[in-house]
């Protein structure tokens, strides 16, 4: 049985890197100092530290607007609560959990399910809804819209991921369950939005990303083929720092009193997620 590889993808397409260098530095800036007027309790520490990742779900630009499902839910049951927030944007989620491990960030949140691995570093917060990690490709023009889903249809092949995406345990374990290799890129330069875009160019064959996400990139990316799954539904919650269980515990009870109010399902459907 053939082991999972991993590689170190490189650097494509300069006028693709430069655009998503632009509108990081653009992201950044409106993100870094956003806050929630609060009470004065802000100078006694209870600001939330936040990064969000850029993606259509996390954090984005609408018509000069921030917006995302993740940010709006976020500065929604903070407002509700009196929490001012401090909020940064991310496209690499290993950078992240790397300052939320040295205390820089309170909370990363990205389209991460709640895996074993996840659960063993970080807390986590109950589930915000439920996902699926598909395979994103091209699609292949004269043929069928529907790709017919069979694991082996990774064997020996090439697949992209965010580098420090834990979709990387998903595709050890499919290699192992199909008894051949499949080679991981671990992509250091981009987020699962932009590796997205690089398929639809063309630049890259494929990429593995949440089914949510993957379609809400298909809606700016019609030729893009979402429609293979590699897992069962996962359970999708924020992640925070070990030793964060006050606050962990106070979001689980924000988000349970947020998802039983109408505001919920109206928040799902403004993103396509009911």
């Amino acid at each position: 049985m053939k082991k999972l590889q991993l590689k170190k993808g490189s650097a494509t397409g300069y006028l693709i890197g430069l655009a998503v260098v632009i509108i990081l530095m653009f992201m950044l800036r409106k993100c870094s100092n956003e806050s929630i007027p609060g009470d004065d309790r802000r100078a006694e520490g209870d600001t939330i530290n936040v990064a969000i990742e850029l993606s259509p779900l996390g954090i984005s630009t609408r018509l000069d607007t921030l917006s995302g499902f993740h940010y709006d839910l976020i500065r929604t049951i903070a407002a509700q609560h009196n929490r001012p927030l401090q909020i940064s944007a991310f496209s690499s989620p290993s950078a992240a959990f790397d300052a939320l491990k040295e205390g820089r960030y309170d909370i990363v949140i990205s389209d991460i399910p709640a895996t074993s691995r996840i659960k063993e570093e970080f807390l986590i917060t109950d589930p915000v809804y439920l996902d699926k990690q598909v395979l994103v490709r091209r699609h292949t023009p004269g043929t069928d819209s529907v790709i017919e889903f069979s694991q082996h249809i990774l064997a020996g092949d090439s697949v992209w991921i965010a580098h420090g995406s834990p979709f990387a345990d998903r595709l050890r374990n499919l290699a192992h369950e199909i008894g051949d290799s499949i080679h991981v890129i671990d992509n250091h330069s981009y987020g699962a939005e932009q590796l997205g875009m690089m398929t639809s160019m063309g630049q890259i064959k494929q990429v593995v990303m949440n089914q949510r996400q993957a379609s809400q990139i298909k809606i700016v990316y019609p030729d893009l083929d979402i429609s293979t799954p590699i897992s069962f539904n996962q359970f999708q919650g924020w992640v925070l720092a070990p030793g964060s269980e006050p606050l962990r515990d106070s979001i689980n009870i924000w988000l349970s009193d947020f998802k039983s109010s109408p505001d919920y399902p109206k928040l799902l459907e403004k993103y396509n997620l009911n």
